[in-house]
């Protein structure tokens, strides 16, 4: 089975894709407007569609932290919507209370989309880079 989510996340089978948004510094409630993430799925692969969503903390000095995660299974059917989906904490009590995307199933290849690099150092000098 591809992506089979398991209570700590995708099974070590299942082939993984894996897709960042870029990072803010120092925002209680980043928005992520224009940025894009696309996921090759495999025609007649398992459905219903399942992503691993996750909200981390970039850290400089020490190691990043997951904040909160979950699943979330796109509805049957549906080619495009928006998902609005609350993501439990890692600790108890700090819950993120909305994640929203939206997303749309194409059949066809599309070209790929420019990812947007920040430095923690000098966060006004963001880098496009393709890949």
């Amino acid at each position: 089975m591809d992506n089979v989510p398991t209570a700590t996340g995708y099974n070590k089978t299942a082939k993984k894709q894996v897709a960042f948004t870029s990072y803010m510094q120092n925002m209680d409630c980043p928005e992520w407007d224009g940025e894009r993430l696309q996921l090759l799925l495999t025609p007649g692969g398992d459905r219903p569609i399942r992503l691993c969503a996750e909200v981390w903390d970039k850290d400089m000095y020490t190691p990043d932290e997951q904040l909160a995660g979950t699943v979330v299974t796109l509805p049957e059917g549906m080619r495009s919507g928006v998902i609005k989906v609350r993501l439990p904490g890692v600790v108890a009590g700090a819950d993120v209370e909305e994640l929203r995307f939206s997303f749309e199933l194409l059949a066809e290849a599309e070209p790929e989309q420019k990812t947007r690099k920040n430095s923690l150092l000098k966060p006004a000098r963001a880098e496009v880079t393709a890949g």
